[in-house]
């Protein structure tokens, strides 16, 4: 009756009929309308009921369904033949009146279009079919693993909604997803993903895959809901699901709302044991209150920056500062989007923890990824080159060194044991150990004795205690000296104690980087030391011959100035190189001149004549006789001498 009002005061001509069974309905069309409006709610008729009586008259005739919501029998109707639309009721008075009055006539069954309705956010046609696959449980979840960046090992996944619908196909979840957070659906949706995931977390630890998390996004409306802490506890409960083992992302837009509020969630939530990611970040209101308040565990780089951070020095420093601020803040750094192997390099170099992208896996089915979670091998390519940590645990107790066994098995190290002080040595003697965890109270020598000496004789390892027993004075005597990197008590907290060796691993690594690097420049420094000595040896070589060497020239010029006739040396070009007393006093002879020029004229011509003839010329100068020889240093022609000899009396 309301939507008929709505109608009528458009200018539409309409006719409202109360019909209480299919009988009625069929009595009422009467002559074939332009169009049929029912509403979903009606008590003994239902939509697909009112289809097929409309399209028994007139295949051609459309059917509007008005409706808050539609289940799976009415979204069924809406894909077929004649049922062209739907409208939400909560959107009458926002109709067009330019839409309604294409209500009126055979316009409806041209103009009357889906996107038409979409287009002025009456409803979206994806709505009802949606609530229908998610009450029908038609929906997939894909997973998306997770990498570690230093040691290629698959640690974790993301859970990623799939609908692959019979008559649309593959629904993108951008599509599917905005329409469920434009409704109520979003609620139900997350809370399909959210128990979906619990139940796959629980196979695979059945299977023995104990050490997978698996990371759920949550929208900001589902995360900000009341009694989202006791749904999330009740899905780990029905299923028996480790907390630990479950990640929730959520996005920084999500919580900015209601700090205070989320800021409950987050803690009651991190209390349990689940771990939190900021999804997205540097993409929405990024701020470092939220990261210095929130209990997060883990940051998220949005794709947007991975894929640019290539070609864009901007992205590049973005990323680097997230990651430098998110290890600041103890936090472990998530690259997404990673498709490439140049990204991958440049995360590498940027000391990111994790990545996940199509380069590692593309999202898959959980029984698609049996094969990966079976072969451990290496999934990002150089994490195999990346030098092997190695840990020894030293305890005289053989069932602590069980169990820590166990639980470093899932950080892929290479674990030796000793009973002993004295066989932890052995083994630090013979291999290339990291990191170092010894009890305390062991026979032959306490944990602080042997940990001192390994400082003395291996100073590069990350050295920590696990000890039920503490001598106070001893303990805080070792760490004072440097001896104990961290001392941890017993019983210990698996997950914070893997963090711990992680932690110490990663200052091994750092230090031996930095020892390797100061070993690179002292070399550097030493082989341009030698060639600096080098070099000065060579040109005080060359600098002592060429003093020699002068020291010849001299004597022969003076030599040269006792003789009484006069020689002059003239070069291949005719120029005077050198030039006697004699020559300079009484022929003129200028050194640096051409002969031609301040010669006289018969004795440039004579030195002309030699190297015309290539070898000796004799002549005639008054009283002077003038010998012209070439000058040959080692076989090649350099020049000419010319003697200018006395006629004897």
């Amino acid at each position: 009756e309301l939507l008929a009002g709505v109608l009528q005061r458009a200018g539409i001509d309409c006719r409202w009929n109360r019909i209480d069974d299919a009988p009625g309905l069929a009595a009422s069309l009467g002559a074939i309308p332009d169009a049929v409006i029912c509403d979903h709610s009606m008590p003994f008729l239902s939509v697909p009921v009112v289809v097929d009586a409309v399209a028994a008259r007139d295949p051609d005739c459309p059917v509007i369904v008005v409706s808050g919501h539609l289940d799976g029998e009415a979204g069924a109707a809406l894909i077929g033949p004649t049922c062209r639309d739907f409208i939400r009721k909560d959107a009458l008075y926002r109709l067009p009146a330019a839409l309604l009055r294409e209500v009126e006539g055979a316009a409806v069954r041209r103009r009357l279009r889906r996107s038409q309705v979409e287009s002025t956010l009456l409803g979206d046609p994806l709505e009802p079919l949606l609530r229908a696959a998610l009450a029908a449980d038609s929906l997939t979840l894909h997973y998306q693993p997770q990498v570690d960046l230093h040691s290629g090992r698959l640690i974790g996944m993301e859970a990623l909604a799939r609908w692959n619908d019979p008559v649309l196909g593959c629904v993108p979840p951008s599509r599917f997803v905005a329409v469920a957070e434009r409704s109520d659906l979003v609620m139900v949706l997350g809370h399909w993903v959210l128990r979906t995931a619990c139940r796959q977390i629980a196979q695979w630890t059945a299977a023995g895959y104990r050490e997978l998390c698996v990371s759920v996004n949550l929208s900001g409306r589902h995360f900000m809901a009341a009694g989202i802490v006791e749904e999330v506890n009740a899905c780990l409960a029905e299923f028996k699901v480790d907390p630990r083992r479950l990640q929730i992302e959520i996005t920084e837009s999500a919580v900015v709302g209601d700090t205070e509020r989320a800021v409950v969630s987050m803690r009651r939530l991190a209390a349990l044991g689940i771990q939190l990611s900021l999804d997205d970040f540097g993409t929405g209101h990024s701020s470092l209150a939220y990261l210095s308040r929130f209990p997060i565990h883990e940051l998220k780089v949005d794709r947007s920056f991975v894929s640019g951070m290539i070609e864009r020095t901007e992205d590049a420093v973005i990323v680097r500062t997230i990651v430098a601020m998110a290890h600041a803040l103890g936090l472990r750094v998530v690259a997404e989007g990673v498709e490439s192997a140049a990204q991958l390099e440049v995360l590498r170099r940027l000391h990111c923890d994790c990545v996940q992208g199509y380069l590692v896996a593309r999202p898959a089915p959980a029984a698609d990824l049996a094969v990966m979670l079976t072969n451990p091998e290496a999934l990002v390519p150089g994490a195999a080159q990346t030098a092997e940590r190695v840990l020894l645990l030293v305890d005289d107790e053989t069932n602590i060194l069980s169990s820590l066994r166990r639980l470093f098995r899932a950080d892929r190290y290479r674990v030796f044991t000793a009973g002993s002080a004295i066989e932890g040595l052995e083994v630090l003697a013979k291999n290339d150990v990291g990191v170092i965890i010894s009890d305390q109270r062991m026979p032959g020598m306490t944990g602080t004795e042997f940990l001192s000496r390994v400082k003395e004789m291996h100073p590069g390892t990350m050295r920590m205690m696990l000890s039920g027993f503490t001598d106070l004075e001893s303990v805080t005597g070792a760490v004072n000296d440097g001896a104990i990197f961290k001392f941890l008590t017993k019983p210990w907290d698996g997950d914070a104690l893997r963090a711990t060796v992680r932690d110490a691993f990663d200052r091994h690594e750092l230090i031996r980087e930095n020892a390797s690097l100061t070993e690179e420049l002292s070399r550097a420094n030493r082989e341009l030391v030698e060639a600096n000595a080098s070099l000065e040896q060579r040109v005080a070589a060359k600098t002592e011959a060429i003093a020699r060497q002068l020291a010849v020239l001299r004597v022969a010029q003076e030599a040269l100035d006792l003789l009484p006739l006069g020689v002059i040396g003239v070069d291949a070009q005719g120029t005077i190189a050198v030039a006697n007393e004699y020559a300079v006093m009484t022929l003129a002879a200028a050194p640096g001149l051409p002969a031609a020029e301040c010669l006289p004229p018969e004795l440039a011509a004579v030195i002309e004549q030699s190297l015309a003839l290539g070898g000796e010329a004799r002549a005639r100068f008054d009283d002077h006789c003038l010998v012209c020889r070439p000058l040959s240093v080692g076989g090649d022609i350099r020049g000419r001498v010319l003697a200018v000899i006395p006629a004897s009396p």
